[in-house]
């Protein structure tokens, strides 16, 4: 018989330490039921207690199975496009600040928003600024509604360029004429209104090697209504060309000085001196014919477009490689911040089943225990 009470008490013992020590401390507080009040509050607040604790461990699980790999990759090229997009903004402000303060901003048309650079900057940087804002705060916070938002409209963006670029391949004769016959147009006539602009386009014609943009080379500059040749343009650039369209040994003078006068008379000593001239090619000693052989003398004389299109061609694995790897820079942070939803996703889903959880014993106050 005292064998046998042993035993009941060495079972009781061993199942007591079984027992958690949630409900070890549930028994303690609640075994007298005539404190059903009391024991109902106790129950309240230790289910608070539980449900923190447990909820802290399962975030603490939650950071140990989240890839700390995505969440700061993505917070840090967000943070990155942050800071580029501030500068962008900023340029642009300044830009457009000198402008206005210079007089010479002109609004007049929708073109006038096209080609300045200074509200492109703006734009661009405004639109980069609010993606990058929600990248950000939606990695750091891990908010799924700013991921989201922020993987759904660079999606938009990316998907917009995309059908561009294959309207673009598709219509390439139209867009070709177009930018050769209208837009250079409006860009020669706007040549000394932006300074911005006047900029861009000495730079491409010292850099390609080229006058003008269409297939008509530097007589495009005939439209500016400074180098047009006109009886009754009395401007001293009347049938010139920008400094930036002449050869290096006529555009610079003792090495470092800029002749901003080489271009001078140069549409009107062509058009007088029309004559088909033959030269000798540098490079493979063909013979080439010259339209122009007075202005080649002192001046590139081939479009734009053409110049660049050729350059592209020459370094057309360069180019894709380029293109290639910036359009990979999107894909890749909308890969992470859908991965990174998934994950957080995932565990919110395991934190609710905790929280849940601490249901499953409730109370009986009529007896004063928790009910398994």
């Amino acid at each position: 018989m005292c064998s046998t009470n042993v035993a009941e008490e060495q079972n009781e013992s061993q199942m007591s330490e079984n027992k958690p020590a949630v409900e070890l401390l549930r028994e303690t507080l609640f075994q007298h039921s005539e404190y059903w009040l009391l024991s109902l509050l106790f129950n309240q607040l230790l289910q608070d207690f539980l449900f923190f604790s447990f909820s802290s461990s399962i975030y603490d699980n939650h950071l140990s199975r989240l890839s700390n790999l995505i969440k700061y990759s993505l917070f840090f090229f967000n943070t990155l496009f942050w800071i580029a997009s501030i500068a962008l903004i900023v340029i642009g402000c300044w830009a457009l600040t000198t402008k206005e303060l210079e007089g010479t901003k002109m609004i007049s048309s929708a073109w006038d928003f096209v080609f300045d650079a200074t509200i492109i900057f703006i734009i661009v940087g405004l639109i980069a600024f609010f993606l990058a804002s929600a990248g950000c705060i939606g990695a750091l916070r891990e908010n799924v509604t700013y991921l989201k938002c922020f993987w759904m409209f660079l999606l938009a963006i990316v998907s917009t360029l995309l059908i561009l670029s294959i309207v673009g391949f598709a219509m390439w004769p139209h867009f070709l004429h177009l930018a050769k016959e209208k837009l250079s147009v409006k860009l020669i006539q706007r040549y000394f209104d932006d300074p911005d602009l006047q900029d861009i386009i000495d730079f491409m014609q010292k850099k390609f090697k080229c006058c003008g943009l269409s297939d008509k080379g530097f007589h495009d500059w005939s439209k500016n209504m400074y180098f047009n040749c006109t009886p009754s343009n009395a401007d001293p650039r009347r049938c010139g060309v920008p400094y930036s369209c002449c050869l290096p040994q006529t555009r610079v003078i003792d090495g470092f000085l800029e002749n901003y006068y080489c271009g001078f008379g140069i549409q009107h000593l062509t058009v007088s001196n029309y004559i088909m001239h033959m030269c000798v090619h540098a490079c493979n000693d063909e013979v080439v014919p010259f339209q122009h052989p007075e202005a080649a003398l002192k001046i590139y004389t081939g479009g734009c477009v053409d110049e660049v299109l050729s350059a592209i061609r020459e370094n057309i694995i360069t180019f894709c490689s380029i293109s290639l790897g910036i359009s990979l820079i999107p894909l890749l942070n909308i890969c992470l911040a859908v991965t990174l939803i998934a994950y957080i996703e995932e565990d919110s889903m395991t934190w609710y089943d905790g929280r849940s959880a601490m249901s499953m014993y409730p109370l009986d106050v009529t007896e004063g225990y928790f009910i398994r």
